[in-house]
């Protein structure tokens, strides 16, 4: 088994890794609802939903990560919001967009 101390700090990578990434979403939330428009994969009803539960989930995961008890859970959510931003950019690269 691997050195303890190494996988708590790959964990606390991806945490600020996520925390980060939301911070400079919501600091700029404007321009983060215009570019989930800009993959014109849903409805403009659900723009600004999605971007809420977007930036939620990786807020979410960053926590459950740290979190012994609920790291599966932390490990789910992260690969769900990994899931969903590339599922976004692998079909607007099939349409030609770039």
């Amino acid at each position: 088994m691997g050195d303890p101390v190494i996988a708590y700090a790959a964990l606390a990578v991806l945490t600020a890794i996520f925390w980060l990434g939301a911070l400079h979403k919501l600091r700029d939330w404007t321009g983060f609802e215009a570019a989930v428009a800009g993959y014109r994969l849903l409805p403009a009803v659900l723009h600004r939903p999605f971007a809420l539960v977007f930036i939620a989930a990786e807020l979410l995961a960053g926590g459950l990560l740290l979190w012994p008890a609920a790291r599966a859970a932390g490990v789910a959510v992260a690969l769900a919001v990994l899931a969903a931003a590339s599922l976004g950019v692998t079909v607007n690269l099939l349409r030609g967009r770039t």
